[in-house]
C-alpha cells in the first residue's frame, strides 16, 4: 500500500522506482522523486518498482498498488 498520496498522467504506464519496507502491519511502498527514465540516480535509492497503468489518476495514501521488487 501506498505511504503517500501520488499522481499520475499521460497515455503509457508508469514504472516508478520505489522503496518497499515491510512492516508490522504489511507492506509499503514510497514513490522516489524521478524526472524519468533518463534519471537512473533515482534508482540507486529504489528496491522496487510501482506500477501505474496509462491514465491520469491520484492515489490516496493506503492505495492498494503492484509492485515488482528487487
Amino acid at each position: 500500500r501506498l505511504t503517500q498520496p501520488h499522481t499520475t498522467k499521460g497515455d503509457r504506464p508508469t514504472y516508478q522506482p520505489a522503496r518497499l519496507e515491510w512492516r508490522d502491519d504489511g507492506p509499503t511502498v514510497t514513490a522516489i522523486p524521478w524526472v524519468g527514465s533518463s534519471d537512473l540516480r533515482a534508482t540507486v535509492a529504489a528496491n522496487s518498482m510501482a506500477l501505474f497503468p496509462v491514465g491520469d489518476q491520484t492515489y490516496a495514501a493506503g492505495s492498494i498498488i503492484e509492485v515488482i521488487a528487487w
